[in-house]
């Protein structure tokens, strides 16, 4: 793709995808040794090793129609990857069958699926968090319309991954991605606000990294979808937020506080209903962490009436 330019990029990808309809997994093949630069990769090595697709060189990212192909390869590679997993576990079976017994048999079948799923899951979070780092990365160096152009074909595929796969979006978000890309992902990613439904079990974690995602997590999900389920999240989200307070060292204390304190001053704007409960977990974050006054965090609050900011003392 290097030296091309974004309408021969955008004509190849119409042509690609045409001649994809008469030959689509030899033409997978092709273009992956092509963009790899490796003429010995076979298609098992692809379902594999799904995520070895996504190593090509970085200045590919530049072109999001080649992208857009890249990750409809993707899609193809995971489903494929399925069905080449299932087919190793059942010729194990086989070969074990004559030896065990029936409930043995059992027993394993059941572990082996339960590993396969596992496998399979592993993979395909692993290849959206290295999109996710690769949006982190490209942000730095790309023009800002670039990078909208590349998160939004990156977002529509991350987007089809958590639909077709629920379980997929709480994996990715338990191992985390920088949080930077955080709210860029709720509003390209329509289906964001399954993360509400596990975003307590964040938070009951006992690694505070990931507590303190949680927090992150959602503080911009309730800013985006001030719904009732956001709501009751929040409520408890106050109470775990006071009781780590109490419970953490001062080092961590203060480490969480500087990256969560927008939940407190935020939810009081999002949930006006939360202000009395916002200012008192506040208030024992400032005890806690011992703050100056010229450090205190603004709490934000928007009155209907007046449709600006107040501001409250506290």
């Amino acid at each position: 793709a290097n030296g091309i330019s974004r309408k021969q990029a955008d004509r190849w990808r119409r042509r690609w995808f045409r001649v994809y309809a008469f030959r689509g997994q030899l033409l997978t093949l092709k273009t992956t040794q092509i963009l790899l630069d490796n003429n010995q990769i076979a298609y098992d090595d692809l379902c594999a090793d799904p995520h070895c697709l996504l190593r090509f060189p970085f200045q590919i990212y530049n072109y999001p129609s080649v992208i857009q192909i890249i990750l409809f390869i993707m899609r193809e590679i995971l489903i494929a990857s399925r069905h080449y997993f299932e087919r190793i576990n059942k010729g194990k079976q086989l070969q074990q069958s004559s030896s065990l017994q029936s409930d043995m048999i059992c027993i394993q079948d059941v572990k082996s699926k339960q590993l396969q799923e596992t496998l399979v899951h592993t993979q395909e979070a692993l290849v959206i968090q290295i999109l996710l780092d690769v949006l982190h990365e490209y942000k730095k160096t790309a023009c800002l319309p670039a990078y909208r152009e590349l998160q939004g074909v990156i977002c529509s595929f991350i987007h089809q991954m958590f639909i077709t796969n629920p379980v997929l979006a709480k994996l990715v978000h338990f191992q985390g991605y920088p949080s930077d890309q955080i709210k860029p992902l709720i509003y390209s990613v329509p289906s964001m606000h399954i993360c509400l439904d596990f975003i307590p079990q964040m938070l009951a974690s006992s690694e505070l990294d990931t507590q303190i995602f949680g927090f992150e997590l959602l503080t911009d999900l309730s800013s985006f979808y001030p719904i009732r389920t956001a709501l009751l999240v929040v409520k408890l989200a106050l109470q775990v937020y006071a009781t780590l307070l109490r419970v953490l060292s001062n080092d961590d204390r203060l480490r969480f506080f500087s990256r969560t304190y927008k939940f407190l001053t935020q939810m009081s704007s999002i949930f006006p209903p939360l202000t009395q409960n916002s200012v008192y977990v506040l208030q024992q974050a400032i005890r806690a962490c011992s703050l100056p006054p010229s450090n205190l965090p603004q709490l934000k609050w928007t009155s209907d009436s007046l449709g600006r900011p107040r501001r409250i003392d506290i």
